[in-house]
């Protein structure tokens, strides 16, 4: 390789970094008008009960010996958002500035090691190659819910301390310190698995005359890190498990819920992260034609360029692969890009082959570089709008947890109408972080809530069956995130809509029990996708909406069936300690619906006309 190699020579002057970063900060800059979402409120697990930060709560996540199953050993970024409510208090704006000087400092650390790998003794630092891929890695569209989103700091740390670790590795004397920041990686975040094989490429690389038998050496120190890691583990949890939800491994999850279906059009949206509810279709599809052309370009600049260059694009793509390989399992990102947090860390891959390519063209004259550059604009274009769901899912969160706080009652509060997501960004998913976000530190007081979700359609009826005595008050959020108070308390509520479907057994009033798994028979006046089924017993209420085509069975008289069993109703054990002995006389009936979300959009438009209050 020559010494005045354009593609890797010292590349103008030094304030062309502080531009480098000024671009990444501005880019991401607008985050700080969003605020928390979902898991971010969590973060009250780490006060007392007056929203201070609780630093043995906080140390104790170091040692979650709470955790059976989903084994996440994530302390550091649990860590770093103790100290920023240390000093912010729960003003979000301090902790998204965090999240945009986290993601600078992982865009340098990544400039920084493509220049390792590139780098030789006695040649210039190739700046060109690294500014281009930090300007890459911090400008990448898909990087929208991990900087976005406060607790998806955590793919950014791993990241970043990942990139250091090389960096350090490349050091000789430092490699005890590169073994400790590893085992940091992987205390944020399990994509720091990747650490171990990418030594072994990175060296192999950087010193062909070593082979792989001194790369591979070189990476057993980091295998036991890893090692001591899933150590650590194995005595948080007293077992190691690789359980997911509702599944027993990672195989089981990838294989159960057919993520491999999903896998190509997550593969798409790597190379082309464009947020499907923002641009509309003829708009992507330009977008995926200039991400190939943009590939297409890289490709011959890598194949064009010296094989210094050539060196670096090979650690990129061996270092996306890798890093894809470890989320495979959970590689299901949608057209709206939730999920897309698990392209950051194979970001840093795809980063360093694009700026590897387009600095290999820096020798063909200058209309190919401008060709690039106009390419790579035009690849950055999403990266604004891929945001804004995020900002504007947090605004509308807060919007929606200080109105809950100003219209609650003393006593329980039913929130009907909780908005789930907000064009991929979450807001409060399956409402189970609303009671978290209307406590210390976010609010003055703990408000006592249960929340039906705006969407997918929830069951109103089913979720106030859920609620412990005594009768809750009622709050409806609009979807534009007021809320109001719809009505005093209730002792139980009854549908307001038609009951058009024909009972046939067991007859109103007949006596049930519940662990009998009694089938309940009708006779619909024609078929509908959806059933909602209504049962009042020994003084409760219990309803759920079955898939048609899943949940009921076809009798031979053409009648349909639904068994109601124990299943129906776990998780009521708190305060229905004898469940399964629930046995009295039966009032139902059903109502078919082809949408399911028409109960909660009826409910959203109008609580107190969707529903009637029976003392």
């Amino acid at each position: 390789m020559s010494r005045n190699d354009p593609s890797v020579k010292a590349a103008g002057p030094r304030w062309l970094w502080a531009l480098v970063v000024a671009l990444i900060v501005a880019a991401w800059l607008p985050s700080l008008r969003g605020d928390f979402l979902l898991d971010d409120y969590g973060l009250s697990w780490l006060t007392d009960d007056e929203g201070r930060v609780d630093w043995g709560r906080t140390f104790g996540y170091f040692y979650p010996s709470h955790l059976e199953r989903d084994q996440f050993l994530r302390p550091l970024p649990l860590l770093l958002g103790a100290v920023d409510l240390a000093i912010w208090g729960p003003d979000a704006k301090g902790f998204h500035l965090t999240n945009v000087l986290l993601h600078v400092l992982g865009a340098l650390v990544v400039g920084a090691l493509a220049a390792a790998v590139a780098r030789r003794p006695g040649h210039a630092t190739p700046r060109l190659l690294a500014m281009l891929t930090a300007l890459v890695y911090g400008l990448y569209p898909g990087h929208a819910e991990a900087v976005g989103w406060v607790i998806h700091r955590m793919v950014g740390m791993s990241v970043l301390f990942a990139g250091l670790a090389l960096l350090v590795h490349s050091r000789r004397r430092l490699r005890p310190l590169a073994w400790a920041i590893t085992l940091a990686a992987l205390l944020c975040k399990e994509p720091a698995l990747v650490v171990p094989p990418a030594i072994v490429l990175f060296d192999r690389l950087r010193d062909p005359a070593g082979g792989w038998r001194g790369a591979m050496r070189a990476a057993i120190p980091y295998l036991i890190v890893v090692a001591v890691w899933f150590g650590w583990k194995r005595l948080c949890f007293g077992q190691l498990s690789t359980g997911y939800g509702a599944y027993e491994t990672y195989g089981g999850y990838f294989l159960g819920e057919k993520i491999y279906l999903a896998i190509p059009g997550s593969l798409l949206r790597f190379v082309s992260p464009v947020n499907a509810a923002v641009w509309p279709d003829a708009l992507r599809v330009a977008h995926v034609v200039v991400s190939a052309c943009l590939l297409v370009v890289v490709g011959v600049g890598v194949i064009r360029a010296r094989a210094r260059v050539g060196a670096v694009a090979c650690f990129g793509l061996g270092w996306a692969v890798l890093s894809l390989g470890l989320v495979a399992p959970f590689l299901r990102v949608s057209p709206e890009l939730t999920n897309s947090r698990h392209f950051s860390a194979p970001a840093l891959g795809l980063a360093i082959v694009v700026a590897a390519g387009v600095a290999g063209l820096a020798s063909r004259g200058t209309w190919s570089m401008r060709v690039a550059a106009l390419l790579l604009a035009l690849w950055f274009l999403p990266q604004p709008s891929n945001l804004a769901p995020y900002v504007d899912a947090g605004m509308l969160a807060k919007q929606v947890r200080t109105g809950v706080v100003g219209a609650a009652a003393p006593g329980t509060n039913f929130v009907v109408g909780v908005p789930t997501m907000h064009r991929g960004a979450p807001v409060f998913g399956d409402g189970s972080m609303l009671d978290a976000a209307v406590a210390p530190p976010f609010a003055p007081r703990r408000v006592p809530v249960v929340a039906s979700v705006a969407s997918p359609g929830a069951d109103p009826d089913s979720t106030l069956y859920t609620t412990p005595p005594p009768p809750p008050t009622v709050l409806a959020v609009a979807p534009d995130g007021a809320v109001r108070r719809v009505s005093g308390d209730v002792a139980t509520w009854t549908r307001a809509l038609p009951e058009s479907i024909a009972i046939v057994a067991p007859a109103g009033g007949q006596s049930v029990r519940l662990l009998d798994d009694v089938a309940f028979a009708f006779r619909p006046d024609r078929r509908y996708r959806y059933y909602r089924l209504v049962f009042r017993v020994a003084g409760m209420t219990v309803a759920f909406t079955v898939d048609a085509s899943t949940d009921v069975t076809t009798r031979d008289d053409g009648t349909l069936a639904y068994h109601l069993s124990r299943g129906d109703v776990s998780g009521c054990e708190d305060y229905l300690p004898r469940v399964g002995e629930i046995a009295g006389a039966v009032t139902w009936h059903v109502e078919g619906v082809d949408d399911h979300t028409r109960v909660q959009s009826a409910l959203a438009r109008s609580a107190a006309a969707t529903f009637t209050a029976t003392r």
